[in-house]
């Protein structure tokens, strides 16, 4: 039996006019000459959740780039509709935890083929089996987007640019580093949502993910 209703939370942010100078340059930062994709990746998170999107991924052999903080940032945007779990949690045949969500990321996760192939067969999955404990597997509907980060740039070469499931950006050190950057892009997501709510969409579909997201 398959329930149709994906386990979605209500967001803890209401959308308010005004700027959001910090987030539009940490968005710069990450997705470089992509950031207009970039902006069109998040606001199809929010605002379009059962369109496939591509598995993204942040790759740096350096330390404080940012990558960490975009996990972050997308967690505390989407609250419990976002899981960041570990590799043991991914594996877990339990998966109550993260199969429900909308967003499933990874900080700083070693990357090997096992890994590879399963997260490449979920990134186009309509349905999922939720196993919990005692209780009998139930199917819903699987709408989660998968978000990576990791010190192994060698994932550019696992992942072939003819595979449109991956979207792969190398992330560079920033030129200035501010501490509290995360917590001025959380104060700054209600003005961050309704900028998304007046924005048009950059570029049209163009395959069956909503674009063919290569570096």
């Amino acid at each position: 039996m398959t329930n149709t209703n994906n386990h979605y939370f209500e967001m803890d942010h209401e959308q308010k006019e005004g700027d959001c100078p910090v987030t539009l340059e940490f968005m710069r930062h990450i997705f470089g000459e992509q950031y207009e994709l970039g902006l069109d990746y998040v606001q199809l998170l929010y605002q379009r959740s059962q369109q496939i999107l591509p598995v993204l991924c942040l790759v740096s052999i350096e330390n404080s780039t940012g990558k960490s903080t975009f996990i972050k940032w997308l967690k505390a945007i989407f609250s419990n509709n976002c899981a960041i779990i570990n590799k043991a949690e991914f594996f877990n045949i339990f998966n109550e935890n993260w199969a429900t969500k909308r967003i499933i990321s990874f900080d700083e996760i070693s990357i090997e083929r096992k890994f590879f192939e399963k997260i490449k067969a979920f990134s186009t999955e309509d349905k999922i089996f939720i196993h919990k404990r005692f209780c009998r597997p139930f199917e819903v509907d699987f709408f989660g987007k998968f978000v990576l980060t990791s010190s192994n740039e060698d994932f550019l070469i696992s992942a072939s640019k003819k595979d449109i499931r991956y979207w792969v950006r190398k992330i560079p050190v920033p030129v200035d580093h501010k501490m509290n950057m995360l917590d001025e892009m959380i104060e700054e997501i209600p003005c961050f949502l309704h900028f998304l709510n007046r924005r048009e969409i950059a570029l049209q579909r163009r395959t069956h993910f909503i674009y063919n997201y290569r570096n």
